[in-house]
C-alpha cells in the first residue's frame, strides 16, 4: 500500500490516495488456481482409478459366480438355473456359510444365462 499525499497537503476532488499494491494477492491468486487444476486432475484420477476398481470387482464375482455353477454341475447337482426355477436353492451349504461381501448372486434370466453360458 502506498499513500501518495503528505498529511498537511491539502486534497482535492479525483485525487489519488491511496495506491494498493496487488502483486502479492495476483501471484496467491495465480498459485491457488495452479493448486486447484492440480487437485482437480489428481480428483479424475481417483475417481477413473474408483470406477476401475468397481468394473474389476463386479466381473470378478461373476466369474467367480461362474465357477461355482461349474462346480456345482461337475458335481452332479444339476443345473442351477432348474433349482432356481423349482425353488431349490441355488447355492451349495458351503457358500452360504462364507458368504463374500463382494458377491452378488444373481437370480433370474441373467443367472440362467450365465449358467447356459458355462455349460
Amino acid at each position: 500500500m502506498l499513500s501518495l499525499p503528505n498529511l498537511d497537503q491539502e486534497v482535492k476532488e479525483g485525487d489519488l490516495l491511496i495506491e494498493f499494491e496487488a502483486q502479492a494477492e495476483r501471484l496467491a491468486l495465480e498459485r491457488s488456481k495452479a493448486t486447484l487444476a492440480a487437485t482437480e486432475k489428481e480428483l479424475a484420477v481417483i475417481r477413473q482409478q474408483t470406477t476401475n476398481k468397481r468394473e474389476e470387482a463386479a466381473l470378478t464375482a461373476r466369474v467367480d459366480e461362474v465357477a461355482v455353477k461349474e462346480a456345482l454341475l461337475k458335481r452332479g447337482g444339476g443345473p442351477v438355473g432348474a433349482n432356481a426355477q423349482q425353488g431349490g436353492c441355488p447355492r451349495p451349504p458351503a457358500v452360504h456359510s462364507r458368504p463374500r461381501p463382494h458377491q452378488a448372486w444373481a437370480s433370474g434370466p441373467q443367472a440362467q444365462a450365465a449358467v447356459a453360458a458355462a455349460a
